[in-house]
Order: structure tokens, then sequence, then C-alpha cells
């Protein structure tokens, strides 16, 4: 009786193990796959599409980087090692979905920098991180502190860098609306054969050659806007006459 027992003990092991290594498959791993939901086998990809040479350094930092209220993606550091003297460090994402993790494309930091740590705050993740002194050699030891904003542009899915807002960086600044009851010129105002005899006054703000700062444009009384706007030192005007 003892001997049956132990039999069916040892066919329920072994039916445990068969399925276990049914649910893990093979040893290959594309990107974005995970084992039993896990970051251990989630491939990165650098410039490129380069999955050869990448892995992860240190350890990840978890939150909500994509908006879906869930504390559970990760954002890792990557190395990259092409052969060559560098050690190049990438910023990434591991974004946590029903079927596991899905990795971004990664966004490049530096060359054998000194990674520090990672914050996730609003979004947005901010690797910290010593660099070179600029002009100093690469075997120099990195001894200036940086910090490098990103979030994921998800029409990419890739890692981009930001401002501290959110901002794409080095975007260009707005251009300053101009304030109430201002007009600005527009382009086909410009260089007029002939106006029209109509006297409906502006006063056009006409922009003077400046030798010192501050130099704000002198106000002069056009007969209409036509008039104002074919005078090329004119950017805008407001209606009347100037007081």
């Amino acid at each position: 009786m003892n001997t049956r027992y132990k039999i069916i003990g040892v066919v329920i092991v072994l039916a445990i193990v068969g399925v276990a290594l049914l649910t893990r498959g093979g040893d290959s791993a594309n990107v974005g796959d995970t084992e039993n939901g896990s970051l251990d086998r989630v491939v990165y990809e650098v410039e490129g599409g380069t999955t050869t040479g990448v892995e992860t350094f240190g350890e990840p930092v978890f939150g909500d980087l994509d908006g879906d209220g869930e504390l559970s993606d990760a954002a890792v550091w990557l190395t990259y090692d092409g052969g060559g003297s560098g050690t190049f460090f990438y910023a990434a994402f591991a974004l946590k979905d029903s079927g596991g993790y899905v990795a971004s494309k990664a966004l490049f930091l530096g060359d054998r920098i000194a990674p520090q740590n990672i914050e996730i705050q609003d979004g947005l993740a901010v690797y910290n991180y010593a660099v070179r002194e600029e002009g100093e050699p690469m075997t120099a030891q990195p001894s200036v502190a940086k910090s490098t904003w990103v979030k994921l542009d998800f029409s990419t899915n890739k890692v981009v860098e930001v401002t501290e807002s959110g901002e794409p960086e080095n975007s260009p600044e707005p251009e300053p609306k101009p304030e109430a009851g201002v007009v600005m010129c527009k382009p086909e105002q410009r260089n007029q054969d002939a106006c029209i005899a109509l006297y409906k006054p502006v006063c056009g703000l006409v922009n003077v050659q400046c030798i010192k700062e501050p130099c704000p444009p002198l106000e002069q009384t056009f007969s209409n806007s036509c008039e104002a706007c074919s005078n090329e030192l004119v950017d805008s005007y407001t209606g009347g006459a100037c007081e």
C-alpha cells in the first residue's frame, strides 16, 4: 500500500515539473519577453535595433511610467559593449501589461559615465549620474553631477529627453501672444502695390534701429492698416490714431 502511494506521489511531481517546463518554454527571448511576469527575460535594444551586448545595470526602479495608475513599470540602466574601449549607458523602460513586460527603445546617456540612481516623479524618470568636465580625457573619473529627465514617446515607443515639466528638450519657445487690442500684420499685407484711399487710422508700432537697449518701437499714425503694414518696420498696430 505504501509503495502504491509513493508511485502516485512520484507521478504527481513529474506532472508538475512537466507543466513548469512547458510554461517556461525554450531559451530564446524576444523584446518584451518575460518569465513568470518578471523582468529577468526582457530584451532591450539600442540604436539600430541592436540587442547583442546589451545588459541591464543595477536594480530597476518601479513606478507609473505609462499613465495607467499602476506602480509596476520599471526604469532601468542599460550598458552596451560594442567590443571597443567604451561602455555606453542608456535609459530604458519596461512597461507592465496583462502579458508581462514590454521593453521600450533606449535613450543614449553617455560613454563611461558613473550612474547614481533613478527617480520616478509624475510619470517622468530622472536619471542621475556623473560625467567628466568638458575637455577632460575619457580616462578621467566622472565628477560632474548631471540629471536627465525622460519620458516615453508612445508614438515611437522610445524613451526621449524632456524638461522637468515634461516638454520635449530643446523645443522652440512659444511665440508671444499679442496684447489685447494689438493686431499683428499678416504676410499678405506686406509690399502692397497700392492701398485703398480709406481713412481709418491705426497706430502702428515702428521698430527702430537699436544702438543701446532698451529700444521700444515708436508709435506712428497711419491712415489705415494697409498703409501701416506696407511699412516693413511695422509688425503690429492698434485701432485708432496714436495719442
